[in-house]
């Protein structure tokens, strides 16, 4: 899917003077028919380049479908994509690519699914008094990367949308002491695996939900 919104994203000539770049974050819903629906801006960064990823979702080849239980399902997925001016081609001898999947045709579990992935988030996190006070909620969005291990890698661990008051930094602590995923698999061999954490939290600083990191693959 990102090699697609790469081949198929043109960054703005408006916006090379300013070099605007950082990342947008959008959802998605895969039908069962495998076609893209309800799209939703979680972070925008231009409605210039905003308006091109949407549409980008919008024309999508067809997934193919999540199943459960024997039934074709929606599945919903959530992307960060970090857009930047282009730069220059780096020399043969510079490049160097470590391929990192965001769908596999067995992707990583977390032990005991789901909701075992929600009671760890909420039995560790633990929110400051100081958010407690602000009566806020919503939602914090964390990036990573597991090894082909199932390990977090601690290294590309990566906050996209924080809430402040402390809850970023201890959530981020949280997320890279997870627990080993089942690794990743794509034909048959162990690869790494890009995964993006929707955590959200009522006004009180409880953990109301953590959107699945992990659902299908595109065709």
């Amino acid at each position: 899917m990102y090699q697609y919104i790469q081949i198929g994203f043109h960054y703005p000539e408006e916006l090379r003077k300013d070099s605007v770049s950082g990342t947008t974050i959008f959802t998605f819903v895969v039908s069962p028919t495998g076609k893209t629906l309800v799209i939703d801006k979680l972070k925008g960064l231009h409605p210039l380049i905003d308006g091109q990823i949407i549409q980008l979702l919008n024309n999508m080849p067809r997934w193919q479908p999540g199943e459960k239980d024997g039934h074709l399902v929606p599945v919903k997925f959530t992307v960060p994509v970090k857009i930047g001016p282009p730069q220059p081609a780096l020399k043969a001898e510079e490049v160097y690519e470590e391929k990192v999947y965001i769908a596999t045709e067995r992707p990583p579990v977390f032990p005991g699914g789901n909701e075992a992935l929600l009671k760890f988030i909420r039995k560790n996190f633990k929110a400051s008094s100081e958010y407690k006070t602000k009566g806020i909620e919503g939602a914090i969005v964390i990036a990573t990367i597991l090894g082909i291990d199932g390990t977090i890698r601690k290294k590309d661990t990566q906050l996209l949308k924080g809430l402040g008051y402390g809850t970023d930094e201890s959530m981020l602590e949280v997320v890279n002491n997870l627990p080993a995923f089942t690794p990743s698999y794509q034909n048959n061999v162990p690869v790494l695996h890009k995964i993006t954490l929707v955590i959200r939290l009522d006004e009180y600083g409880k953990v109301t939900s953590v959107l699945p990191p992990v659902q299908g693959r595109p065709n």
